[in-house]
């Protein structure tokens, strides 16, 4: 996916350098985040956590010709992506579906980030991991915490749509 021609969509990108990298590999991407008012209004802005515009992507891995000509900015809702957009090789999100309200919000932006992309597209999404519980964990609010089950219950729903799931690993490491 990171050869010339690929296309990319980024979720809620903040000012995360993945795009300008993507942009040095010479893939076309599309960096999205929330709208400013909406962001500041959640406190991104203080953290330096929102992009607002395509400048506040560029950190120097490409050149900046090639950095203007590869990345693009909108301004996009998780919890509604527009129709509009379609066709990516490939989409991702760092850190940023757990925020959408709830764990059912997170789930279903999984589900519909697919349909953003091409038959054959590679969608990647991290977030938090509630290493303690499969049953206890913050369900709603600003920053849920998703379980091993609430993954396992994703990963059969797309199973099930037709979908291709790598398997899960919750190795917690050492």
């Amino acid at each position: 996916m990171l050869s010339q021609g690929c296309r990319g969509l980024g979720f809620a990108v903040g000012t995360e350098r993945i795009p300008d990298l993507l942009a040095s590999c010479v893939v076309s991407v599309l960096a999205t985040d929330l709208h400013q008012d909406e962001g500041i209004a959640k406190g991104w802005a203080d953290s330096s956590q929102l992009a607002v515009s395509q400048a506040d992507l560029f950190s120097g891995i490409s050149e900046k010709e090639q950095f203007d000509q590869m990345v693009d900015f909108a301004n996009v809702d998780m919890n509604s992506i527009p129709a509009n957009l379609q066709d990516f090789d490939f989409c991702w999100s760092s850190c940023a579906f757990e925020h959408l309200g709830s764990i059912e919000a997170g789930k279903a932006f999984v589900k519909n980030s697919l349909d953003t992309l091409r038959s054959g597209g590679l969608a990647v999404h991290t977030t938090e991991l509630n290493l303690s519980s499969d049953e206890d964990t913050v369900t709603s609010g600003g920053t849920v915490l998703f379980r091993r089950r609430d993954f396992r219950e994703i990963a059969s729903a797309l199973r099930k749509e037709g979908h291709t799931v790598a398997p899960l690993n919750f190795y917690q490491g050492n």
